[in-house]
């Protein structure tokens, strides 16, 4: 397993609004997987993944 961190935006569905962003650093075998479970944390709202490493 890796750390992967993964800047994201969060927005409130079919909005600009902007809910949540920052860094989240997740432990993961891919940065794929990491990027899926911070799409998970938001069910619901529009996630957009800005970057991963």
């Amino acid at each position: 397993m890796s750390a992967y961190k993964v800047t994201y935006t969060a927005y409130s569905k079919g909005s600009t609004e902007v809910v949540s962003e920052g860094v989240m650093e997740i432990n993961t075998s891919t940065a794929y997987q990491a990027e899926q479970a911070v799409k998970a944390i938001f069910a619901g709202l529009d996630v957009l993944i800005r970057y991963t490493n």
